[in-house]
This record gives C-alpha cells, sequence and structure tokens, in this order.
C-alpha cells in the first residue's frame, strides 16, 4: 500500500539487535589453587536449552579461540547463528620468582544469539 509519492505507512524501527541474547561466561582460576597449566588443558562442555531439549557441545578446550567455540554452538540442532567473542584478562607472567605456577587465568566469552 503507497501513497502516490511511492511512500507507504509509517512504522517503527526495530533497532538491529533488539531480540538479541547475551550470555557471558567467565573461565577463570582466580581464588583458587589450580594451575595455569592444569587450567589450559582442561576441557568443557556447554548445554543449551530451549522450550523442547537440551543439547551439548562437543568438548572445548579452555581458551579456545572464539570461532572454536561459534563452531560447537552452532553446530547444535537447537540454535540458530551466534556471534562469540573472547576476551583473555589473563596475567602475562606465569611465574612469580618461585617458580610455582602462579599465574591467574582469566577468559570472558560473549555469546550473543542473534534472532
Amino acid at each position: 500500500a503507497c501513497n502516490p509519492q511511492g511512500y507507504g505507512e509509517a512504522t517503527l524501527a526495530t533497532p538491529v539487535g533488539a531480540y538479541e541474547t547475551v550470555q557471558e561466561i567467565v573461565i577463570s582460576n582466580e581464588g583458587t589453587s589450580v594451575t595455569s597449566t592444569a587450567l589450559l588443558a582442561a576441557t568443557y562442555t556447554l548445554e543449551v536449552k530451549d522450550n523442547y531439549n537440551t543439547e551439548t557441545t562437543a568438548s572445548i578446550t579452555v581458551g579456545d579461540l572464539a570461532s572454536t567455540v561459534q563452531a560447537a554452538i552452532q553446530a547444535l540442532d537447537n540454535v540458530g547463528p551466534v556471534l562469540v567473542t573472547r576476551h583473555d584478562h589473563s596475567d602475562a607472567e606465569p611465574y612469580d620468582g618461585s617458580k610455582v605456577d602462579s599465574a591467574e587465568v582469566k577468559f570472558v566469552y560473549r555469546i550473543t544469539f542473534v534472532s
């Protein structure tokens, strides 16, 4: 339905990303006795639940790239497109002079479920 000038009825604009859901995952050894070496060798899985079922990703190694985590999530049947970013807040120096692995490892993954 257009008027003589070629314009349709006025509608409200919906901002891009208005219906996106963002989840944040923090993986850290802060406040624990887990060494950075042990943590970086560990793996984890993610469960994604919808109204009907729950699916689990393949194993993901701590510190994996955002693209690896994104591929693991998007491989699930109950997930549409996602965007994953990874922020590394880890200490640069793994030793404090005592030769004990004391580095803090901290990765923050932000998963945006695009609708």
